[in-house]
């Protein structure tokens, strides 16, 4: 993942997985939000499949930088 397009991409997924743990602490203490989510459930998906996606990239720019090491 030497690329900017592969960090950016890293990036908006974590990003994203923040606001997924913001908008479901939010939504379980009852505060309103300007896009109110389906239901808990829903969210709790988004955070196990989003967490999954951004470890699985944030994995490959760390093995990437390792392998690259030695040369």
């Amino acid at each position: 993942m030497k690329n900017l397009s592969s960090w950016l991409i890293a990036i908006f997924a974590f990003a994203f997985w923040l606001y997924r743990v913001v908008a479901t602490a939010l939504y379980s203490m009852g505060t309103e939000l300007v896009l109110p989510p389906m239901d808990m459930i829903m969210e709790i998906l988004l955070l196990f499949i989003t967490f999954n996606i951004t470890y699985i990239l944030l994995w490959n720019i760390y093995v990437s930088k390792c392998r690259n090491y030695d040369k």
